[in-house]
């Protein structure tokens, strides 16, 4: 996996940021709906997941990264989150994932949207 190679340039990068984090945890067996039910409890304005691809997609090191703005429950819907695919060394590398989902964070916040929701 590369949580290892990515989880401090993404920490680095969101404190060096100005953003206010979080402390990291793991979700066993969890789905990308979790982000909901954790945006909701902690009340987080971003959620970033990072996801483990599935054994038997073709690469089983890549990480894809899940983020969505102000998760509800009861209200938010596939379309609202944005996904990052594909990282690892083979495809974008987790450093360069990192300072991209810095920046969507970043962006995020300033349009308080995420999704099909967000302006270019």
């Amino acid at each position: 996996m590369n949580y290892e190679e990515i989880l401090p340039p993404l920490m680095a990068g969101l404190k060096q940021a100005g953003l206010k984090v979080g402390t990291p945890f793991f979700v066993r067996y969890g789905r990308v709906k979790i982000e909901d039910q954790i945006g909701e409890i902690l009340d987080a304005k971003v959620v970033i997941l990072l996801v483990g691809e599935r054994p038997g997609l073709g690469q089983s090191e890549s990480l894809s990264c899940y983020a969505v703005y102000s998760p509800r429950m009861a209200t938010t819907v596939e379309a609202d989150r944005t996904c990052i695919s594909n990282i690892h060394q083979g495809g974008t590398p987790p450093v360069e994932a990192a300072a991209v989902i810095v920046d969507l964070a970043k962006r995020m916040l300033e349009q308080k949207a995420s999704g099909i929701n967000m302006t270019r």
